[in-house]
């Protein structure tokens, strides 16, 4: 089996630190740091370009074969890197990760409806679980319940996305 080391650190002066450039959001300097081994046996990677309409990338039930049963927590799943590609500039990759429900086929987000759950909606109703402004990623273990969506809030930013199997 394979391994990937994912490190993480979080590093910040201390509030009150010249130049104000480099101040900290705490009144103590912050020096964070974690890593993990990982064992994975298939990788995927993609650059997505990313549209104002949704789009799935990912459909848990088709990568599995499960649709009810067989999702014992930790026994299947992934590991998701995602990464907006773009260095500046306002557009902004909007993502849903859609429960299951009990469901091989969870409901799509919603891309016409004003105020339902579209994920450029503003509201509790829209089905957007966090948003990747341009240089902004996620790393984050998935257990293939439901789908992925992405979707841009303007222009066509590409996604950098891999997926790691847990082995």
């Amino acid at each position: 089996m394979a391994k990937i080391k994912p490190t993480l650190s979080l590093i910040s002066n201390a509030a009150g630190t010249t130049p104000a450039t480099d101040e900290g959001p705490l009144s103590v300097a912050l020096a964070l740091n974690t890593t993990d081994d990982i064992t994975v046996d298939l990788v995927d990677q993609q650059l997505i370009t990313c549209s104002t309409s949704n789009a799935k990338i990912l459909d848990g039930s088709v990568i599995t074969g499960l649709t009810t049963s067989g999702f014992t927590p930790g026994s299947i799943g992934c590991y998701i890197y995602m990464k907006n590609t773009e260095t500046s500039g306002t557009n902004k990759i909007l993502v849903a990760i859609i429960n299951a429900n009990n469901s091989a086929t969870p409901t799509a987000p919603n891309d016409t409806a004003l105020t339902t759950t579209s994920l450029d909606q503003p509201t509790h109703q829209s089905l957007r679980s966090f948003t990747l402004n341009p240089g902004e990623f996620a790393f984050f273990p998935f257990d293939y319940i439901g789908d992925i969506y992405v979707e841009a809030s303007a222009g066509t930013p590409k996604l950098e996305y891999w997926r790691f199997d847990r082995g």
